[in-house]
């Protein structure tokens, strides 16, 4: 058999590539999307033509173009290179063509991103852009190899309806293995037998590579050839050069001097261990071989410093080491290869917001599970079909006939999922959001508990922006972050009433985790209060920068004092109010608010409106938190504060720290007030 008959070829999917795996991945395709569209505008105006396929001139131009406008860091040492991959993810999603011209569907997107628009008046009720994401990769298809084709989300889709639920794991070593009509049979009648324990995750990703033909080559090949560098490098079929595949060679060699022809003396041993080092896959190796022995440990031993279960400690011949290497020398390869897509996968189902990965599970929303659960097995037909309408903007209805569910039908599968009676829209729009609010305070009682909120306070004051993103989400910027946590917490100071979801202004994903977009609208949150015996009806609006420098802090003041302003010419109601909070509050951002109380905000019609702007730090936020503060002494205390007669700024702010000081601790834990407002 001819070494150059055996070629990779491809056993998995993989949404996008490992060159555009980034954090806040919407935020990025629309940057890019603007910056790809304002480039392209200053080529097309000096008379030049757009062709970027090839045109690596042009392709390192757009890098330094991005640079310039502060869209990346750094000194690319390939230029055109890391142009191509910063705009990957736009080309996997169809928002742009192999020329990098903006799609139809690109636009689409865009026409939200530049009106800040993702209302969720959809079919699914998710924000706007997540139901385009939604669309394009229902229309995403895969070439995997020159005869086939997958629709990831179909497959997706497919087991969802069929088992429910999947796991991380069944996610990540199963899910992609799924590219064919073969593998589909395979993967579907195995998964039970994993969860029931009759079968492992290495046993079916085995039976799904050896199930290929140039697998069953390699195989013979490998079986009946006397092994040398270039056989080990031939049958190891690295996908992006043999070269990569030479350390298993001497490893081999090792392995058969050892455990073949017996001489395992420690020297050989420790070796082995120094070899296994240098594979690629040495995590797995080291692991099967000499489960947790250290180095120290194997020098002293030798072979008693072997795994119990080293499956190569019973083989008797090399016909037997060679069969026990091929297998594990690919599954190791296939494992470290599905394990590094799981984080891409999720990345990009999670931009549609129908699917839920939380507690080490992955499942549907609710409805896009009754969606899909009309759509049945329709989507067998079309799961390995290639697709041609990626770049194109279409109705649901219009990717596929199968996608043309009439509401009614969508009611009644949802009413028998959700085991309630729904007869229309809005009524499933109230029981979605019943279900959000569920989970948010799921999320306020699990996972922002006042211990975790407290440290993000703190990571905001020192910029800790590593384990902010660990905390919450590495999807929304810090300043994002920041708006959200101020949010949630001022949410537990009302003991959890109103409609915080909607007072944020923010975009959550279907975890509810904040997501940051290109475009920003006007204040960052604004509570709404009706009136009660401690306050009368009105809107608090809470701004909040975690900019450091005083020029910075300067800009602030002229959109604070513009939101609160317009906000209040609008409504009407002079009892509306500003917190301003700041990981420092500096002296002229504190006069500038301190003035306005007399000199107010005026419009271009001559309305002058007085602004109450409180400004905190957020070690006084941190103090409230601690405290277990409840916002109607919250109010009283910003009262006092803008009805205090001291004008001048320093003095103003220690008298608002002395105010935050004296304020009590609630006399009731926080489980007794939920308590209290569960019975209300």
């Amino acid at each position: 058999m001819s070494y150059e008959n055996i070629n990779f070829q491809s056993y998995s999917w993989v949404l996008g590539t490992t060159s555009f795996r980034v954090a806040q991945m919407n935020l990025r395709i629309e940057e890019q999307l603007i910056h790809l569209r304002s480039f392209s505008q200053t080529i097309t105006d000096g008379d030049e033509k757009w062709r970027w396929k090839g045109n690596r001139e042009l392709q390192a131009r757009f890098y330094y173009y991005l640079k310039d406008n502060n869209a990346l860091k750094g000194d690319a040492r390939r230029p055109d290179k890391d142009a191509r991959q910063k705009t990957s993810g736009l080309l996997t999603l169809g928002f742009i063509d192999d020329n990098r011209i903006i799609t139809p569907a690109g636009e689409e997107l865009l026409n939200y991103v530049e009106d800040a628009s993702f209302g969720e008046n959809n079919y699914f009720m998710i924000p706007a852009d997540s139901f385009i994401y939604l669309k394009q990769l229902l229309k995403t298809s895969l070439r995997i190899r020159e005869d086939a084709n997958v629709r990831p989300y179909f497959v997706l889709a497919h087991f969802l309806n069929k088992f429910g639920s999947l796991t991380f794991e069944e996610f990540t070593y199963l899910l992609p293995l799924v590219v064919d009509e073969q593998s589909l049979h395979i993967v579907e009648t195995s998964l039970t037998d994993v969860r029931s324990g009759r079968a492992t995750f290495n046993e079916v990703i085995l039976s799904t590579l050896m199930s290929k033909q140039n697998y069953k080559q390699a195989y013979d090949l490998w079986m009946t050839t006397t092994v040398d560098e270039r056989l080990v490098t031939q049958i190891g079929m690295n996908r992006k050069s043999r070269k990569y595949d030479r350390a298993y060679y001497p490893f081999y060699q090792l392995l058969k001097q050892i455990f073949v022809e017996k001489r395992n003396t420690t020297r050989a041993v420790s070796q082995l261990y120094q070899q296994v080092r240098n594979l690629k896959t040495a995590t797995y190796w080291k692991r099967l071989i000499f489960g947790d022995s250290s180095s120290t440990k194997v020098r002293r031993n030798g072979a008693d410093s072997f795994a119990q279960n080293n499956p190569f400690t019973s083989v008797s011949d090399e016909a037997e080491l060679k069969d026990v290497f091929f297998k594990y020398l690919h599954l190791y390869k296939a494992r470290a290869t599905l394990s590094d897509y799981f984080d891409l996968n999720r990345r990009y189902f999670k931009l549609t917001d129908t699917v839920l990965f939380r507690e080490n599970t992955v499942r549907f929303d609710s409805i896009p599970s009754a969606f899909f659960s009309l759509v049945g097995d329709k989507l067998l037909a079309s799961m390995f079909e290639p697709s041609e309408t990626l770049t194109q903007s279409l109705e649901l209805k219009n990717i596929a006939p199968m996608f043309n569910i009439p509401e009614v039908d969508l009611l009644t599968a949802l009413s028998s999922k959700l085991g309630v009676k729904l007869t229309t829209l809005s009524e499933v729009n109230g029981f979605v959001q019943d279900k959000r609010y569920e989970r948010l305070h799921h999320l306020l009682d699990d996972r922002f508990t006042k211990k975790v909120l407290m440290e993000l306070l703190d990571c905001f004051i020192t910029r800790n922006d590593e384990r902010v993103k660990e905390l919450v989400t590495e999807d929304a910027t810090p300043s994002t972050i920041f708006e959200y946590v101020l949010a949630l917490i001022w949410y537990e100071f009302t003991d959890r009433q109103g409609d915080v979801l909607r007072f944020m202004k923010l975009s959550f994903d279907a975890d509810l985790m904040p997501r940051t977009h290109a475009q920003g609208g006007g204040a960052d949150i604004v509570f709404e209060f009706e009136p009660s015996g401690n306050y009368p009806r009105h809107d608090m609006l809470i701004e909040a920068t975690l900019a450091d420098g005083t020029n910075t802090r300067r800009m602030e003041m002229e959109p604070v004092s513009r939101h609160l302003g317009t906000h209040i010419l609008q409504t009407g109601n002079h009892n509306d109010y500003c917190v301003f909070v700041a990981p420092h509050i500096e002296v002229n951002v504190a006069n500038d608010f301190r003035f306005r109380k007399n000199s107010g905000y005026w419009n271009n019609q001559g309305d002058n409106t007085p602004l109450k702007i409180i400004p905190v730090d957020i070690a006084q936020v941190k103090y409230l938190v601690e405290n277990d503060s409840r916002y109607c002494d919250l109010y009283r205390l910003f009262e006092e504060a803008y009805d205090s007669p001291e004008l001048t700024p320093l003095k103003w702010l220690a008298e608002i720290a002395q105010l935050v000081a004296s304020l009590p601790g609630s006399d009731k834990s926080r489980s007794e007030r939920d308590k209290m407002a569960h019975h209300d």
